[in-house]
């Protein structure tokens, strides 16, 4: 008689994946054609930071039930979402930022988005 075990769970954990920053909203932090941010996809609100939300960037705070949600640039407002919302967005979180110093790099950065 063979004893057969189950195979292992196959869980695919997500990759990042580099975001060229293209607008100035989250200027002074990050700046468009000079900075890139590393993100990795989450499910949910994980802790307080910068989260790629539908494509934009966000830095984000729980508070309650609601996440408030603003730019780091002073001319955009800030607001708050419902968790539930904020949770069924399509959700990535800031974990690095990458700074491009020239223009060769510049020319790469550009090359990669």
């Amino acid at each position: 008689m063979t004893l057969k075990l189950p195979a292992p769970p196959t869980t695919t954990k997500p990759a990042p994946f580099i975001y060229p920053v293209a607008s100035d909203t989250m200027a002074p932090t990050y700046r468009a054609g000079q900075s890139s941010v590393i993100c990795l996809p989450v499910e949910a609100y994980t802790c307080e930071g910068v989260y790629l939300v539908d494509n934009e960037l966000y830095r984000c705070e729980r508070q309650g039930r609601y996440v408030a949600v603003w730019r780091d640039n002073p001319f955009y407002s800030q607001w708050r979402v419902h968790i539930d919302v904020f949770n069924v967005s399509e959700l990535a979180l800031v974990v690095a930022d990458i700074t491009v110093r020239n223009a060769i790099g510049r020319d790469i950065m550009a090359s990669v988005a």
